[in-house]
């Protein structure tokens, strides 16, 4: 009888943590980050390129915003954005100087429980000597998305459960 409490106990607890662990969001992972780039003044052809993948599927609207110093670049303000496709920004026509330019990603979804946005940051120099001029590839990035564990908790739990009443 105490058995059958134990199991029907164990049931629950992996029903309850499983409905928690289901709330769990994952922020999009970067695929490429955009590279430090330096162009001549008045060049033209001069671009940012960032991929994303949304770690999870049906959260809509994926959205992404890219600022130049702080100020939102005009046609990058919450625009969608799909997974594996490249995120291409045009970075001509700036005047001498350092900028910084920053991409913040999102992937919405429709409840309240959201996870963080992705951000990276790019630096341009735009120059006016020509052996200053550099542009590097782009940089995948390979890091792991560690936020998966939550959905390894309830099989865990229960079998430490089960393991104890035996």
């Amino acid at each position: 009888m105490n058995l059958k409490i134990s199991y029907v106990f164990a049931l629950l607890m992996i029903l309850t943590i499983s409905f928690a662990s289901g709330s769990v969001h994952l922020a999009p992972k970067m695929i490429t980050s955009a590279s430090d780039i330096s162009y001549l003044v008045d060049s033209t052809g001069n671009e940012l390129t960032w991929q994303f993948m949304a770690e999870e599927s049906n959260d809509e609207p994926s959205r992404y915003t890219v600022t130049l110093d702080g100020t939102d670049l005009t046609g990058h303000t919450l625009v969608s954005w799909d997974d594996g496709v490249d995120i291409v920004v045009n970075v001509d026509g700036l005047i001498l100087g350092s900028y910084s330019v920053k991409i913040s990603v999102n992937d919405t979804g429709t409840d309240s429980g959201q996870a963080s946005a992705t951000e990276d940051t790019a630096v341009i120099n735009v120059v006016d000597d020509p052996a200053s001029v550099t542009t590097d590839t782009a940089i995948p990035d390979n890091s792991s998305n560690t936020d998966t564990a939550p959905f390894f908790i309830p099989g865990l739990l229960a079998l430490i459960v089960i393991r104890r009443k035996r």
